[in-house]
């Protein structure tokens, strides 16, 4: 079985700390895990929201950006959009394309070509 990177991400609105703030689990000294999170910034946890998890997978971009749970991934194709989330009855990351029910598996999606261009939570205009 194959080890895959698991991390997260959030919004934080505090002061001059607006945008993505990006944790890596950790285990701690009682055995639990717990989540520090870059730049020392801990103490703002009540700034947080919502929390997203790295999918694990990349984008099909030349350079491959990572695909993050609420991102909007959009087909280079036809320009539709679809919007990342993680099925909890299927255990599985899926895409919901934004005009529609439709739903596909995020892994069939990326090899259509599609690209990461935004997320519902900083660009939901993309959405309009």
């Amino acid at each position: 079985m194959m080890n895959r990177e698991i991390k997260f991400r959030a919004l934080c609105d505090y002061d001059d700390t607006n945008g993505m703030v990006y944790f890596e689990p950790a285990k701690c000294d009682n055995g639990v895990f717990c989540m520090p999170i870059q730049n020392n910034i801990s103490h703002i946890d009540e700034y947080l929201s919502p929390l997203m998890q790295f999918t694990g997978l990349e984008d099909a971009e030349i350079n491959g950006k990572e695909v993050w749970e609420g991102d909007i991934i959009e087909n280079c194709d036809t320009k539709l959009l679809q919007i990342v989330y993680w099925d909890e009855q299927k255990a599985a990351w899926f895409c919901q394309y934004s005009e529609s029910k439709r739903k596909v598996s995020l892994e069939h999606s990326l090899g259509n070509l599609n690209k990461v261009i935004g997320n519902i939570y900083e660009n939901s205009n993309l959405l309009k």
